[in-house]
């Protein structure tokens, strides 16, 4: 599994996965802090692995150690048949909707997690999946 997610970013580089302004947002979840995209044109499929862009923008920004974020983009995991996922890249930027100067970046951070049901993280996988 591990290869397999060396490769999923590998490809992701090489193949323009990486997130950046032509990512063509739609709304996903939003309260009074936080909406939530997704790019369902960045899905990817990688043997039994998909790959989806998401992004976080926040009304009000937050203090990271390296200074204030107002957005961050996510590229995130799937692994559909056992219902986990990951994060393979986080990107926290100083504007809204994922502009702006990068305040941090951070590769893989998690392990392979459970999907909770009822979730954002389920929503997002039932995109990835092919299941909306």
């Amino acid at each position: 599994m591990k290869k397999l997610v060396y490769s999923l970013i590998t490809f992701a580089a090489l193949n323009g996965l990486s997130i950046n302004a032509s990512a063509e947002w739609s709304p996903l979840e939003k309260n009074n802090e936080i909406t939530s995209y997704v790019d369902k044109s960045s899905i990817h499929k990688e043997e039994k692995i998909v790959v989806i862009a998401t992004l976080d923008d926040l009304a009000v920004p937050n203090k990271f150690r390296e200074g204030f974020y107002s957005s961050t983009t996510w590229l995130e995991a799937y692994d559909c048949a056992k219902k986990k996922h990951r994060v393979i890249n986080s990107t926290f930027y100083e504007e809204r909707m994922g502009k702006g100067k990068v305040i941090a970046s951070f590769g893989p951070t998690q392990n392979w997690e459970e999907i909770r049901p009822n979730t954002a993280s389920e929503k997002l996988m039932n995109i990835a999946c092919g299941k909306n």
